[in-house]
């Protein structure tokens, strides 16, 4: 059986070690005005998406309610999430939800959403396959 890719995407080098990265779109719900993140992390360890603040006041996304997060040293506080359309190539993904980051600069793709994806992370090749 020979395995389809919809979409491939070489590592970040800039990483150390070198991690994968997804060129995403994203817009507010039905908006319809897409913004282009080059390089989204892709983070299995990551329970949700992040995304900065300054982006999603620039697409107008909708704020949905605030939730707690808890960061891998333990701390908690109190965060609002945002519903936002993301796109992959030309496939379009409903509704996202995602935290917001008053802090960094950075958009994590995590659990929440890699979760809706057949993704072959290739380690020795340096890429990230999206799959039929």
């Amino acid at each position: 059986m020979k395995i389809q890719s919809w979409h491939q995407s070489d590592y970040n080098q800039d990483y150390t070690p070198p991690a994968p990265v997804l060129a995403i779109q994203i817009a507010g719900p039905e908006a319809g005005d897409w913004q282009t993140v080059r390089f989204a992390f892709v983070d299995s360890g990551a329970d949700t998406s992040i995304v900065p603040r300054d982006l999603l006041i620039r697409i107008a996304a909708a704020e949905w309610d605030q939730a707690w997060l808890r960061s891998q040293w333990g701390e908690s506080r109190l965060v609002y999430r945002y519903e936002i359309d993301l796109m992959i190539a030309d496939r379009v993904f409903p509704s996202v939800l995602v935290v917001e980051d008053d802090m960094g600069d950075e958009v994590i793709l995590g659990r929440d959403f890699i979760n809706r994806l057949r993704l072959l992370l290739d380690g020795p090749a340096g890429t990230a396959s999206l799959l039929e």
